[in-house]
């Protein structure tokens, strides 16, 4: 399967001895260098030459303590049709398999509407699962993928704040030229804001993979593209595990990014939030000055973590050209 998170960048030895882990509060920092052709760099900044990934995971976060509530979003727009609306099924079908029984689950279906699948949170056990999938079944595979939308009427369904939330989305997502910008960065805003995680499990004729994988970065989830024959039923179980694990959240997701010197960019300019099973990467471009500046981030409210970034001037490797 390809699993979509952000792109994993390795730091080299040397690299790694220069880069601050601040072992106290979890975290380990790794950075990689390149200085490059300022015209030909995928950063948009005028005096682009010299970018650095910063790559940071959470060593170690607090358990989930209390139960999760869980929404799965299932795609039903006219492109889930076929072997593609099987898979979704099966998807929800290892979901259900694996979620914790504590657990409170609520599944909806979205095509340019929202169909309520299930009539409340309840927990993940069999009889809730073959009522969806009747339900999902009922359900005529038609028009568009209005997912911004879907995802923001999810939010406003989840009952008690003080728990963990998640969404598992299962579809391809909505066309390549369905979303605009502004109402992407408004959707993610308020899931970050609401700390809800997006998790996806990307089935469809044509995945929009770009924008379900930025999603699911962005608000601290994974992502899973199977392969056409892979076992979907194994896709869902595997993404109900990664989809309840804890996630750091930065502290101020509006303003969180590191103080550099001027005439720098930082892509993307709001830190996404960490987890345990996957690195987090922060470009940081025209930017030979040492940096030294901190991240801020909590997985239990009140309980601050701080991720301590150290960057002296750092030769570039050629190996990593293709950051620029």
């Amino acid at each position: 399967a390809l699993v979509c998170t952000l792109v994993s960048v390795h730091a080299n030895e040397s690299a790694t001895e220069t880069a601050s882990t601040a072992t106290s509060s979890g975290f380990v920092t790794r950075i990689e260098s390149f200085a490059g052709d300022r015209s030909q760099s995928s950063v948009p900044h005028p005096a682009v030459g010299f970018v650095s990934a910063i790559g940071m995971r959470a060593a170690a976060l607090p358990p989930v303590g209390t139960p999760t509530q869980i929404v799965i979003l299932v795609d039903t727009s006219a492109s889930q049709t076929g072997v593609y609306r099987g898979n979704s099924h099966d998807v929800v079908r290892g979901l259900f398999d694996r979620l914790p029984v504590g657990d409170s689950v609520l599944v909806l279906a979205t095509d340019s509407v929202i169909h309520h699948v299930s009539d409340s949170f309840a927990p993940p056990d069999r009889e809730h699962l073959e009522k969806s999938l009747d339900r999902l079944r009922d359900l005529t595979p038609l028009g568009s993928s209005d997912l911004p939308s879907a995802l923001r009427a999810a939010v406003g369904l989840f009952r008690d704040s003080g728990v963990p939330k998640t969404i598992v989305y299962v579809g391809d997502g909505p066309t390549w030229l369905g979303v605009e910008a502004g109402e992407f960065a408004a959707t993610v805003d308020l899931l970050r804001s609401s700390r809800v995680s997006v998790s996806v499990a990307g089935i469809g004729p044509h995945v929009n993979w770009t924008l379900l994988a930025a999603l699911a970065s962005q608000t601290g989830g994974v992502m899973i593209v199977p392969d056409a024959d892979e076992n979907c039923i194994d896709v869902g179980r595997a993404l109900a595990e990664s989809a309840v694990q804890p996630v750091a959240w930065p502290v101020d997701p509006t303003s969180s990014r590191p103080q550099l010197v001027s005439q720098t960019r930082v892509l993307p300019a709001r830190v996404p939030p960490l987890r345990c099973d996957r690195e987090t990467i922060v470009l940081v471009a025209d930017s030979t000055a040492a940096i030294d500046t901190c991240f801020s981030f909590e997985s239990v409210p009140g309980q601050a973590i701080e991720v301590r970034v150290s960057m002296p001037e750092i030769d570039s490797d050629p190996s990593n050209a293709f950051l620029a």
